[in-house]
């Protein structure tokens, strides 16, 4: 669904429920760990992204290529 979708912010559309794949038996709430591999320019979307979708605590580990690993915590 290409993530924007389901951000609710004037730079995306998004829908009021957040999607779920086909037999996922959990909400995006519970995920604890997110890892993201963004094209160049994703960056600042993958983190509006995770902000709207993670719960608190959640860990989002993003992969920007050339060895650069970020982490990041919801709080």
């Amino acid at each position: 669904m290409g993530g924007s979708d389901i951000v609710p912010d004037d730079s995306f559309g998004y829908q009021t429920e957040p999607p779920r794949y086909d037999g996922m038996d959990i909400g995006l709430d519970e995920i604890d760990v997110f890892f993201v591999y963004p094209w160049p320019g994703e960056q600042e979307m993958m983190l509006k992204l995770f902000q709207s979708v993670a719960s608190e605590d959640a860990i989002l580990i993003a992969y920007y290529g050339d060895q650069e690993i970020c982490i990041y915590r919801k709080q």
